[in-house]
């Protein structure tokens, strides 16, 4: 639904397969972009590394893809507008009030915003916040901070993140071109594995709730 990638991963595997039948190529629909399709590649690389099959690795990427959530600010609302996704109207008027839209992954892949916040700090300790209450055993996970152009905020986020919740480990990165584009500058987020995402993220907006009361 996101993009025509595993549609056209599948068609070329099967050209290959069928040329080579002694090759085995599986293709994950994902249902997530940019970070949240980082992560669970990052955890396929190290499960390789760890020398778990490539039906462990299979298995582990089909169970736990729908665990995949982000949270994160957009700081620059223009380019949304730009991009229809919003009115020029509210993205000057939103841009002046410095609010800043938070959202987590939904069933589809799709971001689902579930608040709107004013300032980069209150948006980044909400983040924070989320995390530490969304996550599972978090502690234990590796998580992945990536921002487009926002190198500064990435910092203060992983900087955040070892303070308030100490993951396992944090890898930073950019947003590349692909998913840059659809988004533009201003983005900084991150990626981590929490329960299944819920039928119209109804569980995280109650943590969400739960985490502006707690920001107040």
């Amino acid at each position: 639904q996101i993009s025509t990638t595993y549609n056209t991963a599948s068609k070329a595997a099967a050209r290959v397969m069928e040329e080579h039948p002694e090759c085995r190529i599986y293709c994950v629909d994902s249902r997530r972009m940019s970070g949240a399709l980082g992560l669970p590649t990052i955890y396929a690389q190290v499960m390789q590394n760890e020398g778990k099959t490539m039906d462990e690795v299979i298995a582990w990427l089909e169970e736990n893809k729908y665990k995949v959530h982000q949270m994160g600010p957009i700081d620059d609302l223009m380019f949304v507008a730009r991009r229809g996704r919003i009115s020029t109207g509210k993205a000057i008027l939103g841009s002046f009030a410095g609010v800043k839209p938070m959202g987590d992954c939904n069933s589809t892949g799709y971001v689902t915003v579930l608040t709107k916040v004013k300032g980069i700090k209150k948006a980044l300790d909400v983040t924070v916040a989320y995390t530490k209450e969304a996550a599972v055993n978090v502690e234990d996970q590796i998580v992945l901070v990536v921002h487009s152009n926002r190198e500064e905020y990435a910092l203060q986020l992983c900087e955040k993140l070892r303070e308030k919740i100490s993951p396992k480990k944090i890898v930073m990165g950019d947003v590349y071109c692909a998913s840059g584009t659809n988004i533009g500058p201003g983005m900084v987020g991150v990626y981590f594995l929490g329960e299944n995402v819920s039928e119209n993220c109804e569980t995280e907006k109650e943590i969400m709730n739960r985490v502006l009361e707690s920001c107040k």
